[in-house]
């Protein structure tokens, strides 16, 4: 059984989007402040896995429709459009159901022990199969990093490849919406050239574009720890010595030990 509340009309929505409303508290902080400058809507949508609820699917449905109702009256949501959903299903099937609806939107989910779906978006193979065909930015969001009044600072990471140019042209797009600083961070990982080559490389520390030996996801973070970024941009699908970040290991790295929200932006052929 489906809860939802009339379709909105207009720009792609930002869509809150939770498997267990402990991660709620998370996430609605960062509504407003990558909703308010892109000129969004909200959809607060709620997954409800029937497998891991204790009460009949119509109950716990009902139950969490009623909370997603309390929440739109969050003040951190003033001011903008609100439309809430509960979908009934598997996370993996159901997220990119509901994102490939609006495929310019942008879905805020939480990385938090409560998030069971995280995993699942990020990872590769058949598991996360589901996720492949999304056409929608995925911002992950840790728990306790408190929404700035608005996001002014911005890091994107590039490997220069063609896949990735056409990765960062839509990652572009995002911040420029949201009227925000953009540095870009190439990370030259350890086995992606010859040791001498390696150690060779010369860093680049500019104000728009830094060029760091490391693995990937540390180099990202830290660069935006450095520079007082509030949001990390990444490709969500790749090849090459940045692949890692755009599909396992290091993508799975950001989201569980970033400080601040990490946005995957997808390749849409």
């Amino acid at each position: 059984m489906t809860h939802q509340s009339p379709t909105l009309d207009g720009e792609a929505p930002v869509i809150a989007a939770f498997t267990n409303l402990d991660e709620a508290e998370a996430v609605i902080a960062w509504c407003g402040a990558f909703a308010r400058p892109l000129n969004r809507p909200v959809k607060l949508a709620y997954i409800l896995d029937p497998g891991s609820v204790r009460d009949p699917v119509p109950v716990a449905s009902a139950i969490a429709h009623d909370m997603l109702m309390l929440l739109t009256t969050d003040d951190r949501l003033a001011g903008l459009a609100v439309s809430t959903t509960v979908e009934a299903g598997l996370a993996d099937e159901e997220l990119p159901r509901l994102a490939n609806e609006h495929p310019e939107a942008l879905l805020l989910m939480a990385s938090s022990e409560h998030a069971t779906a995280v995993p699942a978006i990020l990872r590769g193979g058949d598991a996360g199969a589901g996720v492949k065909s999304l056409t929608s930015a995925i911002a992950i969001v840790p728990p306790k990093s408190p929404a700035p009044p608005a996001i002014s600072r911005v890091v994107i990471g590039t490997d220069r490849s063609e896949l990735s140019d056409s990765i960062l042209e839509r990652a572009r797009v995002l911040a420029e919406g949201l009227a925000v600083q953009i540095l870009t961070v190439e990370a030259v990982e350890p086995g992606s050239a010859s040791i001498p080559d390696f150690l060779a490389t010369s860093p680049t520390i500019g104000e728009s574009h830094v060029i760091l030996r490391g693995r990937a996801g540390a180099t990202l973070l830290a660069v935006a720890r450095a520079r007082g970024a509030e949001v990390i941009i990444v490709g969500s699908t790749g090849r090459g010595r940045m692949a890692r970040v755009f599909l396992g290991s290091t993508a799975q790295w950001l989201a569980r030990h970033s400080d601040r929200p990490v946005v995957f932006v997808p390749r849409v052929p």
